[in-house]
């Protein structure tokens, strides 16, 4: 399997299951759901294609190839561990550039870059934004946070994750405060749109969703926008829970149904090869990776 599509949120559900041999206890260890685990660990199995429990048995039992994959897991674990920690025991100091798309850069990796600087406060950030689609701007930055192609020359490529859209809008809206909205209630508002149609347009057609030839609304260049278009009443925009957890905790927004739409592509995360890594960047890699990683078990 390659490294980029190594599903970190799934190996850690499965080493909580198989230290308390028990989904529930994995659960409440992991503050997520019962189903979360369940969902994480067959989802592990289909894709390796192996049985990693003997369910039948109470408390449950590893199989073989659920003691071999737990061996290598928990190493693997132990070994990142093992460098935030050691990172946690430096004084880095020096410039770090990290460039990311709008959407997450305004919103979840800000957010990051704070408590980071808190735990290493002689690094200087300069954070820049590049949409997606246009090429970054800066040649060599020391942390690209990318959605999309992975592919990057001469740089080293670690997935971040991929997480489902959904509507939201701001309280605002009547909409807002309307019970059991149904998917094509939407289209009698503004609909936001980053860039085209087309998320909206699988999340319809998933939906099961007439969409009219001339489906009404505003189009942005970038996630951010689309999110402060909607913060300030001017329609109904897609977001996930990195983009707009905050929002959604703090009532800036509303969250209108539960049905959901992946993203078209993952997030990725690239840097220079290893031996040209600046300590205080691998630091930082390992803090995004770890806090994705309970973020992705968290949502279930």
């Amino acid at each position: 399997m390659k490294r980029s599509r190594l599903p970190l949120h799934a190996f850690r559900a499965f080493e909580a299951a198989a230290q308390f041999k028990s989904l529930t206890l994995a659960a409440d260890e992991l503050g997520v759901t019962h189903a979360a685990i369940s969902h994480h660990i067959r989802g592990l199995e289909d894709q390796l294609g192996v049985v990693l429990f003997d369910r039948t048995t109470r408390p449950m039992k590893l199989t073989d190839a659920g003691d071999r994959l737990l061996e290598a897991v928990q190493t693997g674990f132990d070994r990142i561990s093992g460098a935030i920690a050691e990172f946690r025991g430096q004084e880095f100091e020096g410039n770090l550039v990290i460039v990311s798309v709008p959407g997450l850069g305004a919103n979840w990796l800000a957010e990051l870059i704070g408590e980071f600087i808190l735990m290493f406060p002689r690094v200087k950030i300069r954070m820049m934004t590049s949409p997606w689609h246009q090429p970054s701007p800066i040649e060599h930055p020391d942390i690209t946070i990318s959605y999309g192609s992975a592919e990057q020359a001469g740089r080293r490529v670690t997935l971040l994750g991929q997480s489902d859209f959904f509507p939201v809008c701001s309280p605002r809206l009547s909409i807002a405060h309307q019970k059991n909205v149904r998917p094509k209630d939407l289209l009698e508002y503004t609909i936001i749109h980053e860039h085209n149609t087309d998320t909206w347009t699988r999340w319809f057609i998933s939906c099961g969703v007439a969409i009219p030839s001339l489906m009404r609304g505003i189009y942005f260049d970038g996630a951010h926008l689309t999110i402060q278009a909607a913060r300030a009443g001017a329609g109904i925009a897609m977001g996930d829970m990195l983009t707009v957890g905050t929002d959604l905790r703090e009532g800036r927004l509303v969250r209108l149904t539960n049905q959901t739409v992946p993203m078209a592509h993952p997030y990725y995360v690239t840097t220079p090869p290893i031996e040209r890594l600046k300590p205080a960047a691998k630091a930082f890699e390992a803090f995004i990776l770890e806090h994705y990683r309970k973020f992705e078990l968290g949502q279930g």
